[in-house]
């Protein structure tokens, strides 16, 4: 993608340390792109933590799929223990949550995911530069998602971001937010015949968004900086 959006999916791509990264237009768009990449379907379960936005859950059921609620500990995050009870043979995936700055316990979640071959959807809506032991936020699972809203770390007014090292699932992703297209490094619409019978809506990110995200990834360590510190205060 060129221009402005393309350029915010270069600096998020190189912020986080991940092959790619997709700009889309809300951080719901982002859940939303990120569960059908993972092939989210009718009759699928994908687990949420019992604490969270709202469009956790709406993005699974608008993918016809069941969300299924577990448990939070201590950091209003999902609970690992609580999370082992929550697996069925129709789970699919686990939506973890990182809320409010706070990262949930990824060695144990991941731990569990990859024991019950379940892939991970990380929503860092709330948790843009957070890190666990060393690592961000939206980085450790199978695929990360981020939202750019008024109310979040960083804000394009509204917008969004989906990372992965998965090549797969990044193509998948792209599909997924543009109508069933992909493009080229030209940012040319060509027909991509990996995914047949692979639809997808309009979850694009518009160029005047991605001016004003890419104007807050270049300042967001600064803006981090600077709430830990007033966290520190309080």
């Amino acid at each position: 993608v060129q221009g402005k959006a393309g350029a915010c999916e270069r600096e998020a791509k190189e912020f986080f340390g991940v092959k790619h990264a997709l700009a889309v237009s809300s951080g719901t768009a982002a859940l939303v792109v990120a569960l059908r990449a993972l092939g989210v379907g009718p009759g699928d379960e994908v687990i949420v933590p019992a604490v969270t936005f709202i469009a956790c859950a709406g993005a699974v059921v608008a993918c016809n799929a069941i969300p299924v609620f577990c448990d939070v500990d201590e950091s209003l995050n999902m609970d690992p223990a609580a999370l082992v009870r929550c697996i069925t043979p129709r789970t699919k995936v686990i939506m973890v949550v990182h809320l409010q700055g706070a990262s949930a316990d990824m060695d144990r979640i991941m731990a569990i995911a990859r024991r019950h071959n379940l892939k991970v959807i990380e929503d860092s809506a709330q948790s843009f530069g957070a890190a666990y032991k060393g690592r961000y936020v939206g980085t450790m699972g199978d695929i990360g998602t981020f939202s750019l809203q008024i109310n979040k770390t960083i804000t394009a007014g509204e917008g969004g971001l989906v990372i992965t090292d998965d090549e797969n699932l990044y193509q998948r992703a792209v599909i997924a937010h543009d109508q069933g297209n992909i493009g080229d490094a030209e940012g040319h619409v060509v027909v991509n015949p990996d995914c047949p019978g692979f639809y997808g809506e309009n979850y694009r990110m518009s160029d005047l968004t991605g001016a004003v995200a890419l104007a807050q990834i270049r300042k967001v360590k600064d803006i981090i900086d600077k709430m830990r510190k007033n966290a520190r205060k309080i």
